[in-house]
């Protein structure tokens, strides 16, 4: 009685299971590392807009940030960032009135609003004016999680394409080699 790994059907789905073993771990990397990059690219964005508005209300004042502010809501409401000013008992000055729920505590952040009835998750950071006011530079999650989706998914159709596409490239051969085996 020969052994079970000795037989090619084993063999085979061995191979399989190793593939599709190897694209999940890919599909997890790909999501960890995009996440991770995602992340950094909106930190960086955000204190670089934090640094833009506190300058200008250094320079320019309050009121013209209070300006730049509300044009910028009225603009790019849903795309983008969102951005608010609260005073120092959190009452909205500027922006984003829904943005002012969240906690006023400085740094990058996750926080919650309700917007309409329906909760919603923010990416934020928080920095403070001179003046004591707080600054709010706040980032939709749904956004981030579909272009976080769009890239898995174009991953994933990726890796399954570059596995068939070797499947069939692996049964060519061997039926090549077969051919000329039995030549022999």
């Amino acid at each position: 009685m020969s052994r079970i790994w000795s037989r090619p059907w084993f063999i085979a789905v061995t191979l399989i299971a190793a593939a599709l073993g190897s694209m999940a771990i890919a599909i997890i990397a790909i999501d960890r590392i995009g996440e991770s990059i995602i992340d950094a690219q909106a930190k960086s964005a955000a204190a670089a807009e934090q640094d833009y508005m506190v300058t200008l209300a250094r320079e320019e004042g309050l009121a013209a940030l209070v300006d730049t502010l509300n044009r910028r809501e009225r603009l790019h409401g849903g795309d983008g960032f969102r951005y608010a000013l609260t005073d120092t008992d959190g009452h909205a000055i500027a922006g984003a009135s829904t943005l002012s729920t969240i906690s006023a505590s400085k740094g990058w952040k996750v926080g919650v609003t309700q917007v309409r009835g329906e909760k919603k998750t923010w990416h934020v950071l928080v920095g403070a004016l001179p003046s004591g006011q707080s600054l709010f530079i706040a980032q939709d999650a749904e956004h981030r999680a579909s272009f976080r989706s769009a890239i898995l998914d174009a991953s994933a159709a990726a890796l399954i394409f570059a596995s068939i596409a070797c499947t069939l490239a692996g049964f060519l051969l061997s039926g090549y080699l077969l051919r000329r085996t039995t030549e022999i």
